[in-house]
């Protein structure tokens, strides 16, 4: 099963998969100021960053806890989930506030 961790209007674009993100971004949208865009979009990235290797951090640590307990092996399950999600919501605050959709 693979959990979508990228809007809808940014699926297609290559905003999302290089090395520079925010300037990606930016350059799809023609009409707004690029110092505003930069800012917002970079952070938003940077927030999705951290959530995604944040959850796989929680994932591993509950991988090396499951021997030990067996919350720790179920709790891993909604933990992935809930990251996939709060990465999925920083992206999607960019969709907003732009009205990409």
């Amino acid at each position: 099963m693979i959990w979508p961790t990228v809007p809808g209007p940014l699926t297609g674009t290559t905003a999302v998969t290089g090395a520079h993100n925010a300037r990606a971004f930016c350059y799809v949208l023609s009409g707004s100021a690029v110092s505003d865009c930069l800012r917002r979009t970079a952070q938003a990235f940077d927030h999705h960053d951290l959530v995604w290797w944040s959850t796989g951090a929680l994932i591993l640590i509950a991988a090396l806890l499951a021997r030990r307990s067996r919350i720790a092996a179920w709790g891993a399950i909604p933990a992935a989930l809930a990251g996939c999600q709060l990465a999925t919501w920083f992206l999607n605050q960019i969709v907003l506030y732009y009205h990409l959709v």
